[in-house]
C-alpha cells in the first residue's frame, strides 16, 4: 500500500540546467571541478547508467569523474560522508512504504548517507507508522513521497523489473512483491507428471 503511480524522477531540463550555472557565475559550468562520483559497479548496466549521466551533465557544461572503489571503500566513504556523489541501490525487506523511507530519509536514518534533514518528514514518517487507517497511512505515504522528491536529496534513477522463468514442472512457487528473494522454497516441488496443474 502507498504506492503512487505519480511520475518519481526529475525532469531533464538542460536549458534550465545552464540558466542557473550562468546564473550562479559558472556559464557552461565554467570554473567547476569535475563531479566525482565514487562507483564499486563494474558491470555493463552500471557502464550505461555511468555514461548516460557523463552525458547529460555534458550538456550542459559539466564533467563527471568516475572514480572505481571496492564495496567496502563505498563503505566507508558513505560512513565518513566523504563519497560527493555514488550509485546505490535500495531494495526493501519488507512490504512497508517504511521500509522504503524511514532508513534513508528520517534525520540520523541509519541509510541517510546524505545527510538529509527535514522536520516535516520526519513528522510523517513518525504520523505514518502510528496510523492505524490503511487509507489514511496511504495518504501520509504518499505526501512523504511528494515531500522527498520535491526536495530531492536523491535523483532516482530507474527500477529493476525482476522476471521468473519456470519449467512446467514447477510447483507452489508463489513469488511475493519482494520478488524471489522472499520464496518459501519450501513449499515448492516438483511434479514429475508433466501434466498442466
Amino acid at each position: 500500500h502507498g504506492y503512487s503511480p505519480e511520475f518519481k524522477g526529475l525532469e531533464y531540463r538542460p536549458e534550465e540546467a545552464r540558466r542557473l550555472l550562468a546564473e550562479a557565475g559558472h556559464p557552461g559550468g565554467h570554473g567547476l571541478p569535475p563531479i566525482r562520483l565514487s562507483n564499486p559497479s563494474l558491470g555493463p548496466a552500471a557502464q550505461r547508467v555511468l555514461e548516460r549521466i557523463g552525458a547529460d551533465l555534458e550538456a550542459v557544461g559539466l564533467r563527471l569523474e568516475t572514480v572505481p572503489v571496492t564495496w567496502s571503500e563505498l563503505g566507508e566513504q558513505l560512513e565518513q560522508g566523504t563519497a560527493p556523489a555514488f550509485l546505490l541501490a535500495w531494495v526493501a525487506d519488507r512490504t512497508d512504504p517504511d521500509a522504503f523511507l524511514r532508513a534513508l530519509f528520517e534525520s540520523g536514518g541509519s541509510a541517510n548517507y546524505f545527510v538529509y534533514r527535514s522536520e516535516a518528514v520526519d513528522e510523517l514518517l513518525d504520523r505514518g507508522a502510528r496510523e492505524m487507517n490503511p487509507q489514511t497511512q496511504a495518504r501520509i505515504y504518499r505526501e512523504l513521497e511528494r515531500q522527498i522528491l520535491a526536495d530531492a536529496p536523491i535523483m532516482p534513477l530507474y527500477h529493476t523489473r525482476g522476471v521468473i522463468a519456470l519449467r512446467n514442472q514447477v510447483r507452489g512457487l508463489e513469488p511475493t512483491p519482494l520478488g524471489i528473494a522472499k520464496v518459501e522454497l519450501e513449499d515448492v516441488w516438483l511434479d514429475d507428471s508433466g501434466g498442466a496443474p
